[in-house]
């Protein structure tokens, strides 16, 4: 019996020995997991209650100015007549001052009125200016009228002009011979963009600049990964970058390079946005990797 208690004491005082030596051990594991815990961001706010107005009955759900049919409706002609001839006319971009040449028909301008014309002002805004109808074109709502023969800009203008003043005419202009045309910076990297398998050829900017170039008033809003904002074809163009400073990846300044960089301006590549300017919000952490959180927060 002496023996029994001996036996369970010896146990009792091994087990509490045990229990002594492992607990500091034990408490130096939590600890170190803790110190590792992955620190997780806070969740976005929630999406803010916005009540949606009630339907209206009178809504027939059928878009009234619907994109291009397919297919396209066919021109109305009522003078088949071709142009007589052309004259030289110098054409001048209102934004930035530049001018090209080229050539245009001598008898004949496109004109486009306001929804609001009827016929007959129709016909008394073509007879201000000696005019008939040639061609209407109803993808575009535009007349191509014909007119008696010019033989100067100068005087050509001088009928535009007439149309131009009119209220009922929302744009006159002249006819342009053969292909629109295209213009091309003078970037050295543009010989690549601007090929018949360059990026932009593709996409047809030679053609969009020549009717719009943007202003440094519009700014463009970028989200990704940072942009080297001392880079030489992007610094006259870059505004500020939000978050973080830096970048972590050449991917934002590519980004930034492809929609604003500096255009006809002799240095690097030509960017889509020739006059606009752009500002950055870095969505990188310091890791490289792009977080959605971020991305939220600089929207």
């Amino acid at each position: 019996m002496r023996k029994l208690w001996t036996l369970l004491a010896l146990t009792s005082i091994f087990v509490i020995g045990m229990v002594t030596h492992f607990a500091p051990v034990a408490t130096m594991v939590e600890t170190a997991v803790e110190t590792t815990e992955t620190i997780i961001e806070p969740d976005l706010p929630p999406e803010p209650d916005i009540t949606l107005p009630p339907p209206d009955p009178n809504d027939p759900g059928v878009d009234p100015t619907p994109y291009m049919p397919s297919p396209l409706p066919e021109d109305v002609i009522y003078d088949a007549t071709e142009p007589s001839g052309t004259i030289p006319y110098t054409f001048t971009d209102p934004e930035t001052g530049e001018t090209f040449e080229g050539e245009v028909f001598r008898d004949e301008i496109s004109v486009r009125f306001v929804p609001e014309a009827m016929e007959e002002d129709i016909d008394a805004a073509l007879a201000s200016v000696g005019g008939w109808r040639k061609i209407y074109d109803p993808a575009f709502d535009v007349w191509v009228i014909g007119i008696p023969p010019t033989s100067s800009q100068q005087e050509l203008e001088g009928k535009l002009e007439i149309l131009n003043n009119n209220p009922l005419v929302e744009f006159a202009l002249p006819s342009v011979v053969g292909e629109p045309h295209q213009i091309h910076p003078n970037d050295p990297l543009y010989v690549y963009q601007g090929s018949p398998e360059g990026n932009l050829a593709r996409i047809k900017m030679p053609f969009a600049w020549e009717i719009e170039r943007g202003v440094n008033e519009v700014l463009l809003g970028i989200l990704d990964s940072g942009v080297r904002s001392t880079h030489e074809d992007l610094a006259p163009k870059f505004i500020r970058q939000y978050g973080r400073p830096g970048y972590s990846d050449f991917h934002g300044t590519a980004v930034a390079s492809i929609a604003a960089a500096a255009t006809n301006n002799s240095v690097g590549m030509a960017g889509v946005g020739w006059n606009i300017r752009f500002v950055l919000g870095r969505i990188s952490n310091g890791d490289g990797k792009l977080s959605m959180n971020l991305g939220e927060k600089h929207l």
